[in-house]
């Protein structure tokens, strides 16, 4: 049987790991400032969308129906869904990094699955890696039960400048070893001749020093009459 003792050091360390891992997936926005970014901006204003839900790396979008995002046809626009997909990503970055995060998209690829006409969609976006440099995730928009587009993201974020360098000197990633400086020639070394010696076991080429057919030092070859 386990001592008394020991179920309850046991029992304190699972708590204080439930604890530490509550505190990591803090979200470090609310939706209600991300309403307000949204609204902030032209780029983020034409869409109407408000934020659904979120979650610790992760957001979802309401994006209602406006016929000026009709294509012909009748149908909704590929742009819009990209343009939902990017921003519902931003602001899942937003929920680990923070409101001033400056993350950036670096790519973005799309699936289109389906196509919506005259209706609402949503669209969650979800962190899969957070890394020092670049964030990895996905995205899909759904209408109702019916997937429209599945996309693939990454977000670059910005190197912390070192201090009084303005921002002008990009950070070293960790590990890697500065450049050595260019060795330099001993004193009283004689410089490489321009033709290196042949190899042992090569062929010399014909009319090289030592090669059949070429002339012997100190005897001229005599010319036939």
């Amino acid at each position: 049987m386990t001592p008394r003792r020991g179920r309850k050091a046991g029992a304190s360390r699972a708590r204080a790991r439930g604890s530490r891992a509550a505190g990591a997936h803090a979200l470090a926005v609310t939706a209600r400032q991300l309403d307000a970014l949204l609204a902030a901006h032209e780029f983020t204003r034409r869409l109407g969308a408000r934020v659904e839900a979120l979650g610790p790396g992760a957001c979802t979008l309401l994006i209602p129906y406006r016929s000026e995002h009709d294509r012909p046809g009748g149908i909704v626009s590929g742009q819009l869904y990209m343009h939902a997909a990017d921003v519902a990503f931003w602001f899942a970055t937003k929920t680990l990094l923070g409101l001033d995060d400056a993350s950036v998209t670096s790519s973005l690829s799309t699936a289109f699955l389906g196509s919506a006409r005259a209706e609402a969609f949503t669209c969650r976006a979800r962190i899969l890696k957070l890394g020092g440099r670049l964030v990895y995730g996905v995205a899909e928009c759904r209408a109702g039960d019916r997937a429209l587009t599945h996309h693939t993201l990454t977000y670059a974020r910005p190197a912390a400048p070192r201090p009084g360098d303005g921002g002008l000197t990009r950070r070293r990633s960790p590990g890697r070893a500065p450049s050595a400086p260019p060795r330099r020639r001993r004193a009283g070394r004689p410089a490489p001749r321009g033709r290196s010696r042949p190899r042992r076991g090569a062929v010399p080429r014909r009319g090289a020093p030592g090669s059949a057919g070429a002339p012997r030092p100190g005897r001229r070859r005599r010319r036939g009459t």
